[in-house]
């Protein structure tokens, strides 16, 4: 696993699981830190990180998370293209036809779908 994506990996467990720290002045390390005997401000449930390494990161995964819908949208192109030229060398299919329902339908407004219709008397 690369760096990166250890690091990644690393606060996104911390997201779920513990908290994230993110500072806006921070002379530290990125990560979890370390107790030193008799600081009483070191808190080792939290990944620290600073605000411009948080944005960094922040960008990388948005620009992945972008990357592989781009993937997703291609390959599924690629595939319904493959389909389709399997489809032309095969039988034909054979369309099914759909009813027409009309909205007013769908709502109720119909005097079938009123609840007084449906009264006993």
């Amino acid at each position: 696993m690369s760096p990166d994506a250890r690091a990644l990996s690393e606060i996104r467990n911390h997201l779920e699981h513990r908290y994230l720290k993110v500072h806006e002045i921070f002379s530290g390390a990125a990560g979890i830190q370390q107790p030193v005997s008799g600081d009483l401000f070191v808190d080792t449930m939290a990944y620290s990180l600073r605000r411009r390494d948080f944005e960094d990161k922040t960008l990388r995964v948005l620009k992945l998370a972008r990357a592989a819908l781009i993937h997703l949208s291609l390959a599924m192109h690629r595939e319904e293209q493959r389909r389709a030229r399997a489809r032309r060398s095969k039988k034909p299919i054979i369309g099914q036809s759909l009813d027409l329902i009309e909205d007013r339908w769908k709502r109720g407004s119909d005097s079938i779908f009123k609840l007084s219709h449906y009264r006993k008397r």
